[in-house]
């Protein structure tokens, strides 16, 4: 598994591989860089949060539609099933349209959006693009405007694929906000000095509202620049809000006021905001 910055990177240089004749060429071709730019789990800025009503445009239940219809077909199928991952099913597509879709489950979905439409609604056909430059622009709209990846989505994946410690996609579509509190509770140890900090950590911001912060977060560490019992200097990958996948510098110091809640806490500082926060070790 690469390092937690490539992993970024792999969200915002997707490449899908469709059939040619889709495209009007005689061999599969790689269509990309295909961008997940935005951060959203909500449904108020685009990327429908699952299982809310009213605020998906139908994208979601489409896609559906498409696997069913891929899965009808035999012999006269698109491209064959290995373009899939092992275990796609419905739970990938609704991770996917709800902020939580790992690169291989969304380069999948967005290959089912390439290949199929519905001129009327719930009858599939398969689709054609006048250029592959065409299904290029129209895949790129829409990641924009309909996926999206919180910081869960990204840490979340970004674990399953590092530790093979994997939660199956039916649990990663129902994460919500307690289960930052489960992820460090249920930790078997967190780190109790920033001089044992290694590059994969996972850092959890838990304490809404603490000492400035605005929401929770979970982030995962990338490159160490220094470290002491007393502080340290970090690179960290995750999925921000307003921005979406990114790496970012951020400082971290003894907390003061001892333990947190649930172990040892630390205090992030991020642009002069700072953070209650705790580390998971990789």
């Amino acid at each position: 598994m690469p390092a937690p910055k490539n992993y970024v990177t792999a969200y915002k240089t997707l490449t899908v591989t469709v059939p040619g004749e889709i495209c009007g060429e005689e061999i599969d071709i790689d269509v990309g860089p295909i961008n997940v730019i935005r951060y959203s789990n909500t449904g108020t800025s685009g990327t429908p949060k699952q299982k809310v009503a009213g605020l998906d445009d139908g994208s979601k239940d489409m896609v559906l539609r498409f696997l069913s219809a891929y899965k009808r077909e035999k012999d006269t199928k698109p491209f064959p099933d290995s373009k899939l991952p092992a275990n796609f099913s419905n739970d990938s597509i609704n991770n996917v349209y709800s902020g939580k879709g790992s690169p291989q489950d969304i380069r999948a979905t967005l290959l089912l959006y390439a290949c199929y439409e519905e001129k009327i609604k719930g009858v599939q056909t398969r689709r054609k693009w006048q250029s592959p430059s065409a299904l290029e622009s129209a895949l790129n709209s829409h990641c924009v405007d309909r996926i999206g990846l919180d910081c869960l989505g990204f840490v979340v994946n970004f674990v399953n694929d590092d530790r093979s410690k994997h939660l199956s996609s039916d649990l990663i579509g129902l994460l919500d906000m307690e289960y930052f509190t489960g992820y460090v509770k249920g930790a078997k140890k967190l780190r109790d000095s920033l001089a044992n900090l290694t590059e994969k950590d996972v850092i959890v911001y838990l304490h809404k509202g603490d000492l400035g912060q605005q929401a929770r977060h979970i982030a995962v560490v990338d490159t160490v620049f220094s470290k002491s019992p007393e502080k340290a200097q970090v690179i960290i990958a995750e999925s921000y809000g307003g921005v979406g996948p990114q790496v970012a510098t951020i400082a971290l110091e003894n907390f003061n006021g001892g333990d947190g809640n649930y172990g040892t806490a630390f205090i992030l500082n991020r642009s002069g905001m700072e953070s209650k926060v705790y580390l998971v070790p990789a």
